[in-house]
């Protein structure tokens, strides 16, 4: 795991992309016949401070909020596929129940289709491993907790 948070801190240190990546869904426990629903997800710039944060509420009154659904996933997928090449931080989006899995497998229940685009795993950085690899508060300081300022939280927390 320090080789992750090596090769995190050389991109930060070379300037390379840096995303992080956070959604909120439907309760894990009550979802049991499909993936759970999304409602919203932000993605954050660490070197530009900036959130870009997509939701099913962004839509007009009246859509369908399957459509809805979809339009957030779709344009989510492509962000992600926009930034392709950043190193993307997230917080236990590792499961199949919650994760970047999930967000494919819940366009592909709603579309029939394949995700625009879908993040491989080694542009991944799990929170919770950087977070027990580290090694000295002045590295968690520096480093993890400016990271996780993303801001959006679901609430996934008492899903654990």
């Amino acid at each position: 795991m320090d080789q992750q948070v090596d090769a995190l801190r050389d991109g930060i240190d070379r300037g390379e992309a840096v995303i992080v990546v956070h959604y909120a869904c439907e309760n894990l426990h009550t979802a049991t016949d499909h993936p759970p629903a999304v409602s919203a997800i932000a993605v954050h710039s660490v070197a530009g401070s900036s959130t870009m944060v997509l939701s099913r509420t962004e839509y007009p009154a009246g859509t369908d909020a399957a459509d809805a659904e979809v339009r957030m996933l779709t344009r989510f997928f492509e962000h992600l596929q926009n930034a392709a090449g950043a190193k993307v931080v997230h917080w236990n989006m590792s499961r199949a129940q919650y994760g970047f899995d999930a967000l494919a497998s819940r366009y592909r229940f709603l579309t029939n289709k394949e995700p625009p685009y879908v993040l491989v795993a080694s542009a991944r950085f799990d929170l919770d491993d950087l977070v027990a690899a580290t090694r000295s508060m002045i590295e968690l300081e520096t480093m993890v907790l400016p990271i996780a300022a993303c801001g959006l939280h679901c609430g996934r927390c008492s899903n654990r």
